[in-house]
C-alpha cells in the first residue's frame, strides 16, 4: 500500500472518532438527573422541614428549583447543540471526500471510454483500408491472368491484342496507385 493511501485511511479512522455523547447518548440524561438530586438534597438539606401546606413556601421552593436546574439543563442542550453540529460537520466532509472519488473514478472512467473508442475507430479504418487493398490486389492478380490469356491467343492479330491489353494495364497502373496510397495511409496508422 502507498503511504498516501495509509495516510487517507488513518484521517478516514481519526475522523471517525465518536464524541462521548454519541457514544453514551444516556449520559447527559443520568448527570442531568443526578444534578437535579443534588439541588433537591441540598434544598431539603439546608430547609429542613417537611412537606409544607403553604402556596407561598411551593412557589419558594419551585423558584429555587428552576432558577438552579435551568441553567444546567440549558448547558447540557448547548452541548447536545454542538455535538450535533460536530457530528454534521465531519458527515459533510466524509460525503465531500467520497464525493470527490467519486468523481475522479468517473473522470478515469470517461477517459478510458474515450481512448478505447479512439482504438475502435483506428481498427475498423484499419479494417476497411485492409478490405480494399484485399480487392485491388484481387483485380490486379486477375488482370494479370487476363493479360496472359490474351498473350496466349497469339492466333488473333496483334492489333486486336494490343488493343484489349491497353486498357487492362491503364486499370493496372490505377490499381497500383490506389494500392500505393492505401498501403501508405496503412503505414500511417501503424506508426499513431
Amino acid at each position: 500500500m502507498s503511504k498516501n493511501k495509509l495516510k487517507e485511511e488513518s484521517k478516514i479512522m481519526e475522523s471517525n472518532k465518536v464524541n462521548p455523547l454519541i457514544r453514551w447518548p444516556y449520559l447527559p440524561i443520568v448527570i442531568v438527573i443526578v444534578m437535579a438530586g443534588i439541588v433537591f438534597g441540598f434544598y431539603f438539606y439546608h430547609f429542613s422541614g417537611g412537606l409544607s401546606s403553604e402556596h407561598g413556601r411551593w412557589s419558594e421552593f419551585g423558584g429555587f428549583i428552576g432558577g438552579t436546574l435551568s441553567p444546567i439543563l440549558s448547558f447540557f442542550a448547548l452541548i447536545a447543540l454542538l455535538s450535533t453540529v460536530a457530528l454534521q460537520n465531519k458527515q459533510l466532509d466524509i460525503s465531500s471526500k467520497e464525493l470527490k472519488e467519486t468523481r475522479e473514478a468517473l473522470q478515469k472512467s470517461a477517459e478510458a471510454q474515450d481512448k478505447m473508442q479512439e482504438a475502435q475507430t483506428k481498427q475498423a479504418k484499419a479494417l476497411q483500408i485492409s478490405s480494399k487493398i484485399s480487392a485491388i490486389t484481387k483485380l490486379l492478380e486477375q488482370s494479370d491472368e487476363t493479360l496472359k490469356e490474351l498473350q496466349l491467343h497469339k492466333s488473333e492479330n496483334a492489333k486486336t491484342i494490343a488493343s484489349k491489353s491497353q486498357p487492362f494495364e491503364t486499370n493496372k497502373k490505377k490499381l497500383r496507385s490506389d494500392l500505393e496510397k492505401w498501403y501508405e495511409e496503412l503505414k500511417a496508422m501503424d506508426d499513431i
